[in-house]
């Protein structure tokens, strides 16, 4: 197979050539200073504390993530060598003998005291087993700065190249296994790979080595060659190949002497972190310090070099590393670039080395040097520091961390209510990161009175439940998976799921939304009527504001009846008899797709509905990966319950977009029309309506906000401008009836990294303002283009936005927009690696979630303008089609009409005259490309200090495309 492409998180593989701005895009966050509680425990890595034990405490580190401790590893930000790092008040782990206060240096561990209970067992086994391990337990609360947030144990592979033995000494000086527990590390260990094994069968598919599955994603944290020969690696060029791509993943290898030159120098595929290469220097007598700071780097006490065929390395004239900062030590008095001792960087210098992670990209760590001791005392055996760094490295690749971890999207759907004993659970799953999900199964207890019938993709029932083996799940892949059941007997079945899966050798889970099938027997899932449009009867949802078509004496509307506008409304064009619905009550239950709508009184409940693919940016495993929605008209993910504040409730005709004109609601016994109910959000008192025939009283706002990690201040910047732009349209612009909805410009619930880390270590400590008990996501909350309700992670509202029940975008019900607004447009910056600005456009506006039964059911209207605003820092290089085709797809959801849609743009300025986004200006040629398809467009910089102007001229735009936009029909 070819090369995947790859994106690093807030950069794009097109920018690489670009990496001043890359730099700028990925300066790291500085580290957070952490309170500690008392009964946290301390993993000392000093000589003062920890001189004899000191290789053993990194196998005890191993062994509690091994078991799902998380471990902080403490760091002073911006120390120098030796420095503290933090001083605590403890007492001795094994004998509860007080220390005082106590100074701990060279990078020490912490596990906090919520985890110190369940890391007692481990440590006292440990401790039993290895007593000149140090450990401490803090009597008082203490703070320390944490550089990286351990969660899992790595998987390891070593290459047997002749000189595996030096590897093999560190590992048992610090009793860490291979993955099959094997603390020996034989030849015959499934970990140690020869060259052979490594380039696999073919030198044109650089993923088919046994680093990779038969997908080609890696199946190792970390990689080492201690000595690996420059002529073997020239007669085997594949084997570099193979780790270059291994790379293009975030992992970690480690080469140690002559095995640095064999696969640094290798022309092409070498060159990982320097343009040509090296020179081999001289064994240094003695070392200065830099980045002392950087996981790698730690140690405490003085560092002793030694010899052999590669000591050092020099760059050639003229040259310097890919990215700066890279080097830790070289030669005492020498410049950097000159006996460099031990650097490390991410590949092809991608990102500055003190990021934490670098999406897409490994990093590369080299150490001069043929085999160091692993003789104890440190104190007194300073040639055995090399093993030390040689053990850092192994927990500084990217997938032992919290910021590694693979970003899962899990939920499940079925049909509300269904009138035959039978019943259908759908479950999706997707990968939006650039990590693997390691031995991933996907598991669904049948609840009691169901049997299990048949599933697709291999799932089979196991006990009391059905289980599908989902394998490694790499970048972008995804699975549609279903099972059938027949049920025993009327009533009410609950479905929940799991997906289990592996991160190196420790264990994680993900537990799905729950979702409830009410068998009824007795026909009340049509009550309300047959046929009609999705729901049928009264209250079905339309986009032309009129009730469903042809539903015929309905006896009880469909639940929850769909309002893409205020609930209530008119009946259903030839409804009759129409039943009571309960449009607008907000009474909820689970139902589908974030709808949740209680049953009606004749236990009617809405139909199950799919609907729509996820967007994947690369590739998936599966093609297709189906969304569910309710029949009630689109899926408020996590909607209120209660009643909108001017929503009508128990109306006869239930609820539609908006009633059967703008200005007058029919048959609704209380129900609040958009002309009729509470007051307008968008035009101010005894504004004039076009005469009939042209001009537009409705306009749908559709804004496409990027959520990745560089866009904080961008969203913040929209939400301080998003009243000009209402108090500009109000002054201006006649339409009187808005539709808001705000997407961002992925697949993924960016909630998924705060879950995790809630997972892991109990809080979100990029976010706390995010609650750990938030529900997971349903599966509207994971489709491209649907509408955002409720913006989790960091950056983000965090909380459920006050949209109307039911609805994910903002209606002529919503009293205070500006406050809606602000809360759904901060969507945060935890969304996936790669933006698509256009294909979320696209999909938002696709019948596949605009219709009824949609996510977005009822948002665009035949008679109303589109105003689409992108907002994006980077160009789209993700979104899948051609901009022309994916503007095509826009127009025809404005039937074909170019000038029925208003496209506005706030993007990267690389391309535009005066730049105002500097030495991060890069080019948007394909978003120039869309917005060029629309004869009314207008596009700004997205580094502008205030967008305000740009939408007040903006304004001058939509308020044309109103005056000239004759209505259809």
């Amino acid at each position: 197979m070819p090369p995947r492409p790859r994106s690093a998180r807030v950069i794009h593989p097109g920018l690489l050539a670009s990496l001043a701005c890359v730099s700028a895009a990925l300066v790291p966050a500085p580290a957070s200073a952490d309170t500690f509680e008392s009964g946290s425990l301390i993993i000392p890595m000093d000589t003062a504390s920890q001189d004899m034990g000191m290789f053993l405490a990194y196998g005890l580190v191993y062994e509690l993530l091994r078991n799902k401790i998380p471990v902080h590893w403490a760091i002073a930000a911006g120390k120098n060598h030796d420095d503290v790092d933090f001083e605590a008040d403890v007492e001795d782990f094994a004998n509860q003998q007080g220390l005082g206060t106590t100074s701990y240096h060279g990078g020490p561990w912490i596990i906090d005291a919520d985890h110190a209970g369940d890391a007692a067992v481990i440590v006292q086994s440990w401790l039993s087993d290895h007593p000149d391990v140090a450990v401490h337990q803090a009597t008082a609360p203490f703070d320390a700065t944490v550089a990286r947030r351990l969660v899992a144990a790595p998987t390891l592979a070593m290459v047997a190249d002749g000189n595996q033995k030096i590897a093999r000494k560190y590992m048992q000086a610090a009793q860490i296994p291979d993955s099959i527990l094997d603390m020996g590390w034989p030849d015959t260990s499934p970990d140690m790979l020869d060259p052979i094994e490594l380039a696999g069968p073919s030198d044109v598919d650089h993923a088919d080595g046994d680093l990779f599955d038969a997908d080609g994603h890696p199946v190792y944290c970390q990689l080492m060659s201690m000595h690996w020969g420059v002529k073997d690696a020239q007669k085997n060029p594949e084997v570099v190949a193979e780790v270059r791509q291994f790379l293009n993943n975030p992992t970690h290898f480690f080469a140690e002497c002559q095995a640095v030159n064999a696969f640094e120098n290798l022309n092409p595929h070498g060159f990982f972190l320097t343009p040509n290469g090296f020179i081999i220097g001289d064994r240094p007598d003695a070392v200065d310090y830099y980045m002392q700071d950087s996981p790698y780097a730690q140690i405490h006490g003085a560092f002793g070099p030694v010899g052999g065929s590669e000591p050092s390395y020099t760059l050639p004239p003229g040259d310097s590393y890919k990215a700066g900062g890279i080097t830790m030590m070289t030669a005492a008095g020498s410049p950097i670039g000159v006996e460099d001792v031990w650097m490390t960087g991410f590949l092809d210098g991608a990102c500055p080395p003190d990021a934490p992670e670098c999406g897409a990209f490994g990093k590369v760590s080299y150490l001069g040097g043929h085999e160091f001791d692993t003789a104890v005392p440190i104190s007194a055996n300073p040639n055995s520091q090399g093993a030390r760094l040689f053990l850092n490295s192994l927990f500084e690749a990217p997938c032992a961390t919290l910021d590694g971890l693979p970003s899962l999207n899990f939920a499940v759907a079925a049909p509300a209510c269904v009138e035959t004993a039978m019943a259908t659970v759908k479950l999706v799953y997707t990968n939006t990161s650039d990590a693997t999900a390691l031995g991933a199964s996907v598991h669904l207890p049948i609840p009691m009175g169901a049997t299990f019938m048949a599933a697709n993709l291999g799932g089979s029932q196991m006990g009391g439940e059905v289980v599908w083996d989902a394998g490694n799940i790499g970048p972008d892949e995804s699975a549609d998976l279903e099972a059938t059941f027949s049920l025993a007997a009327p009533g009410a079945y609950d479905f929940s799921a799991s997906l289990d899966y592996r991160v190196g050798l420790t264990p994680f889970g993900l537990t799905s939304n729950q979702v409830s099938v009410v068998w009824d027997d007795m026909g009340g899932c049509a009550a309300g009527g047959t046929g009609g449009d999705t729901a049928g009867g009264s209250g079905a949802a339309t986009t032309s504001g009129t009730g469903g078509n042809s539903g015929s004496d309905g006896g009880g509307g469909a639940s929850g009846g769909a309002s893409s506008g205020p609930a209530g409304g008119s009946a259903g064009d030839t409804d009759s008899a129409g039943g009571t619905d309960t449009a607008g009550v907000g009474e909820s239950v689970d139902g589908g797709c974030g709808c949740r709508a209680r049953p009606g009184p004749q236990g009617a409940a809405p139909g199950l509905f799919l609907l729509a693919m996820l967007g994947l940016g690369r590739r998936r495993r599966a093609a297709l990966a189906l969304l569910c929605a309710a029949a009630t008209g689109g899926c408020s993910g996590r909607g209120e319950e209660g009643p909108s504040p001017d929503s009508g409730i128990t109306g006869t005709g239930g609820a539609t977009s908006g009633g059967a004109t703008s200005n007058q609601g029919s048959a609704g016994s209380g129900g609040a029309t958009s002309g009729g109910g509470g007051p307008k959000f968008d035009v101010a008192a005894g504004g004039d309506t076009p005469g009939a025939g042209t001009g537009c009283n409705k306009i749908d706002f559709l804004f496409v906000i990027d959520s990745s990690g560089s866009m904080f201040d961008n969203q913040q910047n929209l939400i301080a401008s998003f009243p000009g732009l209402v108090a500009a349209m109000q002054a201006n612009v006649q339409a009187d009836d808005w539709h808001v909805l705000v997407v961002d410009t992925d697949a993924q619930w960016n909630g998924t990294d705060c879950a995790q880390a809630c997972s892991s270590l109990g809080t979100c400590a990029d976010e706390p303002s995010f609650d750990c008990a938030t529900p997971p996501p349903e599966l509207c909350d994971i489709a491209l283009g649907s509408g955002i309700v409720a913006p989790y992670g960091e950056g983000a509202s965090n909380t459920v936005c006050m949209l109307p029940p039911n609805l994910r975008y903002a209606d002529a019900s919503v009293t205070d927009l500006d406050a809606v607004f602000s809360c759904v447009a901060q969507v945060g910056v935890d969304g996936a690696d790669t933006e698509r600005p256009m294909a979320a456009a696209a999909q938002a506006t696709s019948m596949d979630l605009v219709a009824p039964g949609g996510c977005n059911a009822g948002f665009l209207r035949d008679d109303a303008i589109l105003v689409l605003t992108i907002i994006t820092d980077e160009p789209d290089t993700g979104s899948e089609g051609s901009p022309s085709e994916l503007a095509d797809q826009i127009i025809a959801a404005k039937g074909g009409n170019a000038e029925a849609a208003v496209v506005l743009g706030l993007l990267p300025d690389g391309d535009l005259a005066n730049p105002l986004c500097g030495m991060e200006a890069v080019p948007a040629p394909r978003l120039a490309e869309l917005l060029a398809k629309f004869p009314k467009n207008s596009r700004a910089s997205v580094c502008a200090p205030d967008y305000s102007p740009f939408f007040e001229d903006a304004v001058s735009v939509i308020s044309q495309a109103c005056d000239d936009f004759v209505p259809p029909g």
